[in-house]
């Protein structure tokens, strides 16, 4: 709904989705595995980045619904709940904590951040 050149609720976006994702979620958790619902999360993300990767960045009110719906898919939350199944795992957890708890990596992903960025 627009309203003077604004969009009413315009803010909520990120509500919406979050609400979105814990329906689907605790659908996903009752139905599936542990497992199952961590490799089905890890397609999620794979096909969201690979669209958006593909994606032309405009004319996206031409696209169709399928096509917006993925691409509103949001990535930061599908992810934190793949490192919540990783951290549940012994093995994955002694992986990421070598990885993100030891001193030196905070130095090693500022120097990741600051490649990627430059």
């Amino acid at each position: 709904m627009h309203l003077e050149g604004r969009v009413i609720f315009h803010f909520a976006w990120s509500l919406a989705a979050e609400e979105q994702f814990y329906v689907v979620w605790q659908a996903v958790q009752k139905v599936f595995t542990p497992k199952v619902a961590l490799l089905l999360f890890v397609v999620v993300i794979v096909v969201v980045t690979v669209t958006q990767l593909l994606s032309d960045g405009g004319m996206q009110a031409e696209k169709g619904l399928t096509h917006r719906i993925v691409i509103g898919i949001p990535l930061a939350i599908c992810l934190g709940l793949v490192r919540v199944y990783a951290l549940h795992q012994r093995l994955s957890f002694d992986a990421l904590r070598w990885m993100f708890a030891s001193r030196a990596s905070a130095v090693v992903w500022f120097g990741v951040l600051i490649r990627t960025l430059s």
